[in-house]
């Protein structure tokens, strides 16, 4: 099973990363006030940047099986 959660962006776009609702949570916190951009990977397997400051809230996906 693979953990995934929702990025939704202050303008209402939304993005599903890799990555458990807390560790998605740590790492926009962690970029908060420094670094602009936090590294994801999607559910789709790119790496992509997210701009921590344009984030309006995360949620946690079902969880789903990869078999």
């Amino acid at each position: 099973m693979s953990l995934q959660t929702r990025i939704v962006f202050s303008d209402g776009l939304a993005l599903t990363v890799e990555g458990g609702l807390a560790q998605v949570r740590d790492a926009l916190a962690q970029y908060e006030g420094g670094q602009a951009f936090v590294e994801f990977k999607t559910a789709a397997g790119e790496d992509v940047c997210v701009a921590s400051a344009q984030v309006a809230y995360i949620e946690r996906m079902p969880e789903y099986d990869d078999a």
